[in-house]
């Protein structure tokens, strides 16, 4: 069984999630509140609520929305690399672009909702 986070288990760790999502260094965190800096950075990314992240529901659907359209670029930009191989029978281009672009579509059909 894993070990319970040190940061989630900190007295203040409303404070320390607040200053995380104010973009406090997370160095600087772990030293203001006595914690190892691995335990802060772990517990950035895998245990800060999302909610913290955005100051109000505009920003969280604005940031949605760039993903979405960095996500549909890049697809659509690796689609037009791997044709591009097929077309000139460049058979290992094409398998490295399609390596490539197979996860960002599943990625984007769960984005739309089309996929479990």
């Amino acid at each position: 069984m894993p070990r319970p986070c040190n940061t989630c288990r900190h007295p203040e760790l409303t404070a320390i999630n607040a200053e995380l999502a104010r973009g406090t260094p997370r160095l600087t965190v772990a030293r203001q509140f006595g914690l190892p800096e691995t335990s802060v950075r772990r517990h950035f990314h895998l245990h800060l609520p999302d909610y913290l992240l955005f100051e109000n529901e505009d920003e969280r659907r604005k940031a949605a929305r760039e993903l979405r359209e960095i996500l549909w670029t890049t697809t659509a930009r690796l689609r037009k690399q791997a044709d591009h191989a097929r077309d000139k029978h460049r058979g290992r281009a094409w398998l490295r672009t399609v390596r490539v672009l197979y996860p960002l579509l599943d990625i984007q059909a769960r984005a739309l909702g089309r996929k479990e």
